[in-house]
């Protein structure tokens, strides 16, 4: 498991532990009823959508390249 890569940055505890951008949220699987998240440890992670966001649309969106997880990671390590 990667990171913080910030002091005091939060884990994504309920998912799988992992911290932004080694784990980032996809979107809604409206068929399955599913939030999708990928994460570069634990592979695509699917969890039900809360009755909160059923109405809620988020298009899934493609996967990120390694380039931009890596910018992201140097991105995050200049916060202080």
């Amino acid at each position: 498991m990667s990171g913080p890569y910030f002091k005091n940055q939060i884990s994504e505890d309920d998912i799988c532990g992992c911290y932004y951008p080694d784990i980032i949220g996809l979107g809604h699987d409206l068929e399955k009823g599913m939030r999708v998240f990928d994460c570069v440890v634990h592979g695509r992670i699917e969890i039900p959508l809360g009755e909160n966001n059923r109405n809620r649309t988020l298009p899934l969106l493609p996967l990120p390249s390694k380039d931009w997880r890596d910018a992201e990671r140097n991105r995050l390590m200049t916060i202080k």
